[in-house]
């Protein structure tokens, strides 16, 4: 859950298996008109200077969901 905001009441929130693992309360946005792009999955494993390949990584999502709320 994410309150996007530049104001210090926002908020970002994450739970996995139903606990709450990340808790921050603070700006969000660095501007009022600026807005948030959330992407999720396993990034960046091409640009890597890893001297071996990579392992299989696999990521599984359960109950994803997007909404939008006026605060």
């Amino acid at each position: 859950m994410i309150k996007s905001t530049d104001a210090s009441d926002g908020y970002i929130r994450i739970y996995v298996n139903d606990k709450l693992v990340i808790n921050e309360t603070r700006a969000t946005l660095p501007i009022s008109d600026a807005f948030d792009t959330l992407r999720v999955g396993i990034y960046n494993s091409s640009m890597s200077f890893a001297s071996q390949p990579w392992q299989t990584q696999v990521v599984y999502f359960d109950g994803f969901g997007l909404g939008t709320t006026n605060f």
